[in-house]
């Protein structure tokens, strides 16, 4: 930077300056473009790694459901009723698993506000227990509700917890043993705190107090090739929806609770955004 009238030249302590100014200025500049490209790496990297993650997690699944088909069909061509029926019992267990997979991507992937409605809270647990209690006999286990006959109805999205407390209750069974094990959903209204106060609990395997921080990122999975890792991460986000909190206690060889408390004092605006009482 240079003038050629000599009334206005720079002196050269301020062409020092400017030069100095520019350099900065083009340091930032490509340490920009440089943390940009960054970025974009990262996340095509982190793209792949989900794929694939997903990719094996179906696969899976899909080999499972061609081993049940042909049990079912070598069970109607020789008109074995019960290898048929052992067959599609399978197949409907990997059919649940599947759409539970998917159901479980995209509310972990798509940022959107809760659609808040009034919903009997105990209503929407006695069917998640309804819908489990035939896993519940096969695995020879207990599912019990204790459910606060004060609890009145909550503003809540309803399909995205019936979700968050689905994955607890399917995380619950994958801990238990078989045929030694319980699980009980419990829920409680405090009106001192206007919470709704969701309890899951089991007397599995429990967690230990140093991977407790972990288990609610995403991919983050103890089952091996039976979890996806995206279980408890639904339910993290899902709880940060309704601004509410999520708590653990867990005690190795005893079993795990999950604590969800929802506050119950908001509100549904005209905007469809949310508000809450002062």
């Amino acid at each position: 930077v240079d003038t050629t009238v000599a009334t206005n030249t720079y002196a050269s302590g301020q062409l020092r300056l400017l030069t100095a100014i520019g350099f900065q200025t083009g340091l930032a500049i490509e340490h920009s473009r440089l943390y940009q490209a960054g970025v974009k790496a990262e996340r095509l990297a982190a793209t792949g790694e989900t794929v694939a993650y997903i990719s094996h997690g179906i696969k899976n699944i899909l080999q499972s459901m061609q081993s049940a088909g042909d049990m079912v069909e070598l069970g109607l061509n020789k008109k074995n009723i019960d290898v048929a029926e052992k067959g599609w019992a399978i197949l409907q267990r990997n059919l649940t698993r599947i759409q539970n997979l998917v159901l479980n991507m995209l509310a972990y992937s798509k940022a959107r506000q809760p659609n808040l409605v009034m919903t009997q809270l105990n209503g929407l647990v006695t069917d998640l227990i309804n819908m489990l209690s035939s896993q519940a006999i096969e695995k020879r286990v207990g599912l019990f509700s204790d459910l606060d006959d004060n609890m009145p109805p909550i503003t809540i999205d309803a399909d995205g917890m019936q979700q968050a407390i689905l994955n607890l209750m399917l995380n619950a069974f994958d801990a238990i043993e078989p045929g030694n094990g319980a699980i009980t959903i419990k829920t409680e209204f405090d009106g001192d705190s206007h919470q709704a106060i969701i309890t899951v609990t089991d007397n599995g395997v429990g967690i230990a107090a140093n991977e407790q921080g972990d288990i609610f990122m995403a991919f983050q999975s103890s089952k091996g090739q039976g979890g996806t890792g995206l279980g408890l991460a639904v339910v993290k986000k899902t709880i940060e929806e309704h601004h509410g909190q999520l708590v653990v206690d867990s005690t190795p060889g005893e079993g795990t609770s999950f604590i969800l408390k929802i506050p119950t004092d908001i509100e549904i605006s005209d905007s469809s955004t949310t508000a809450f009482k002062i």
